[in-house]
């Protein structure tokens, strides 16, 4: 080492060829048929350059100073030792004229002019110099030396297609309006992060699809068609990949065998699709049920709450006359319908709901099958505990049940009338498999097969075996505590740690400090919060009246594997008001779940107004009345500290109870505003 940094330090002495030098190398692919440069690559020194490793290019080396050409020595620098490693020489008669990169790392390549071009001799001095110092060691004669440069190489991985993830039912979300994918059970946090951990990047060639999934997959499927061509303007591509959760498939199927099919998708991979439907939704479709599992009842939740907001008498009214078309679309075309007391299934069509969607997509399943996609069918099993027949009665309800209802529904002992076959505890398997495509079989749940299959799947978008794969253990026994709002309110939730989620009534912002919550903002009319997994404690929950101000109601939801219940808090509020709540949670003892809200003056004082103006109170000078009571229970005392605090008159309230009770039985307040009252007043005389 010492002998060559000499040699270049006094290289402009020896050598009058050696000053001002710039010199490059030029790894290319050339078509000399067409004398058309293919790929070009000039590595210069100090830079550092992403190739792909194993593909071999011509490597030409060229100097500034070269006027009749340049050959040359590449070295590899070992990290460790920092020594030079001969890799090759390149040109001449003993060089190469092609590489393929191996390893990533640091690089040198000394230049020298190529002797058969230019010949020359060494000068005397060159000689006198040498016997000093020692002869200076190079691959070619250092008498043509011109210089050194250093640079790195890494290699540029595989080149990745784009790939685009679609979710299955209630995969997506709103938040303030926009769409994103499942931020309430994280579904598909982990492959995405596996995705990222192993080289694919969000936004270049990592995409999600999250769409309203209660809208038909036909028309889902026209908004597919728009996303992967705004995709392929992003990558300037062709082609992208697709991953398909559940009901993703659907869309991802209905998109392929449409009309409007570009062929532009060039792997789809299959995960837990329901090819020929799923028999829960014969039960959400027939009567607005939902099968006692947690997707099914958290579905359920969901479904309570938007039914009401949106003026519906019944789930079943809003599921048919909204219409939920995606719940029409995942009804089995398979026989699963069994009557009571025989021992064959119906024949479908006949005495079935009928499902055309998914009809005419198995009858022109032929149409994917020749699309020239690749594709990957992946199945999850967990044993004998998916629904897959349903044996019926005929049921004497004029409005439900059209095709039979489920023989002992919601009793409490019995099978209610679903009977359980191998799948992954939505589909069942002869749903998941797919005529016409080998597939894949997996342990895993139906949530859990995202998850479970990501090596797998990135082995199939890639060729590659993915380095890192991560596992954060969502849907494994999932639990979620859900608060819904049936406006005219906003609110924040502090849980047991003071961590917060909500709006932030100060700076019209949001909170998002609790582990994989999500709020789905307060610029809809959709408002709630979901937490994961939640902790042991108090969650506090404070609201604020917007608008006008009127009746709001609070919706509480405990759901895991075995259990769901929910608790209903109604008051009124004023404009800007604040009410408190709070809600304790015991995960080992959820059944006791209980919603409390705070009842101060301010609250007792809004809801009688409130009651008033809703029409539950006739009687102007009632109301009067009223609010002057609640005014005497609750008076406020200055205590040693300074501070006045709330002290509650237990006899008036106590005759105010008997009053209320006339007011009833006299008809000048109705039983809605006799409820909220007297919920008011026990809760003062509970924690006075």
């Amino acid at each position: 080492m010492p002998s060559a940094i000499i040699a270049i330090l006094f290289s402009g002495f020896i050598s009058q060829q050696v000053y001002a030098a710039s010199s490059r190398l030029i790894w290319t692919t050339i078509d000399y048929t067409t004398s058309t440069v293919v790929y070009e690559l000039i590595i210069e020194d100090g830079g550092e350059y992403e190739v792909p490793f194993g593909e071999e290019k011509e490597i030409i080396a060229t100097s500034d100073l070269a006027e009749f050409g340049a050959v040359g020595t590449l070295y590899f620098i070992d990290p460790v030792t920092s020594q030079r490693e001969l890799i090759t020489d390149v040109g001449g008669e003993s060089g190469i004229d092609e590489l393929a990169w191996e390893k990533a790392g640091e690089y040198e390549f000394d230049f020298y002019l190529d002797e058969n071009s230019f010949p020359t001799k060494a000068p005397w001095y060159k000689s006198w110099f040498a016997s000093i110092f020692g002869q200076v060691v190079y691959a070619f004669d250092e008498a043509f030396f011109i210089e050194t440069i250093r640079f790195t190489i890494n290699d540029e991985g595989p080149e990745i297609t784009p790939v685009v993830i679609i979710p299955g039912i209630m995969g997506s979300a709103y938040k303030n309006g926009q769409l994103v994918i499942d931020p309430i059970l994280h579904t598909y946090d982990d492959l995405i992060a596996t995705l990222i951990a192993n080289g694919y990047e969000e936004g270049v060639d990592l995409f999600t699809f999250p769409y309203e999934w209660r809208n038909s997959n036909v028309s889902t499927a026209h908004l597919l068609d728009v996303k992967i061509a705004v995709v392929k303007a992003i990558c300037g591509c062709n082609k992208v990949d697709i991953v398909a959760h559940s009901m993703g498939g659907l869309v991802a199927r209905s998109y392929i065998q449409s009309v409007d099919y570009d062929d532009d998708i060039d792997r789809l991979v299959f995960l837990g699709v329901p090819h020929q439907g799923a028999p829960t939704a014969y039960l959400q479709w027939e009567a607005g049920k939902f099968a006692p599992d947690f997707n099914s009842v958290l579905r359920e939740s969901f479904f309570v709450a938007q039914a009401l907001r949106n003026g519906y008498l019944t789930v079943f009214d809003y599921i048919r006359n909204k219409p939920i078309l995606s719940l029409q679309e995942l009804l089995p075309i398979f026989d699963y319908i069994k009557d009571r007391g025989l021992s064959s299934l119906r024949e479908y069509p006949s005495g079935y709901p009928r499902n055309t969607f998914l009809e005419n997509m198995n009858n022109n399943i032929s149409t994917l099958l020749n699309s020239g996609v690749n594709i990957t069918n992946i199945v999850g099993s967990v044993g004998n505990e998916t629904i897959e027949r349903i044996r019926v009665i005929t049921t004497t309800n004029s409005l439900f049940w059209e095709h039979g209802e489920p023989e002992g529904f919601g009793a409490l002992i019995g099978d209610s009338g679903l009977e359980r076959g191998v799948g992954d505890n939505t589909v069942p398997n002869l749903s998941s498999f797919m005529h016409g495509v080998v597939s894949e079989l997996i342990s895993a749940s139906h949530n859990r097969i995202p998850t479970v299959s990501e090596n797998r799947v990135f082995n199939i978008l890639t060729g590659d075996t993915s380095v890192s794969n991560i596992d954060n253990g969502f849907n494994i026994s999932p639990t979620i505590l859900l608060l819904q709002l049936l406006s005219p309110i906003d609110f924040v939730v502090t849980d047991p740690d003071g961590n917060r989620m909500g709006k932030n009534f100060q700076t019209g912002g949001e909170y998002n400090e609790i582990p994989f919550a999500f709020y789905s903002g307060y610029k809809t009319n959709d408002e709630y919060i979901t937490i994961l997994n939640p902790l042991d404690g108090e969650y506090k929950i404070e609201l604020q009246g917007m608008g006008s101000g009127g009746k709001y109601e609070v919706l509480t939801s405990y759901i895991t594997d075995a259990f769901a219940t929910t608790a209903e808090v109604t008051g009124i509020t004023a404009p800007n008001q604040v009410t408190n709540l709070s809600v304790d949670i015991d995960n080992s003892d959820p059944e006791n779940l209980e919603s409390e809200r705070e009842v101060t003056l301010d609250v007792i004082i809004a809801d009688i107004n409130g009651a008033y103006d809703l029409g539950w109170i006739t009687d102007k000078k009632v109301r009067d009345s009223l609010i002057q009571q609640a005014k005497l229970i609750i008076k406020f005392e200055k205590k040693r500290n300074g501070k006045f605090e709330p002290k509650v008159d237990k006899i008036l309230l106590k005759l105010l109870e008997k009053e209320l009770d006339l007011l009833l039985k006299k008809g000048k307040i109705n039983s809605e505003a006799y409820d909220l009252l007297k919920e008011d007043l026990k809760y003062l005389i509970d924690n006075n």
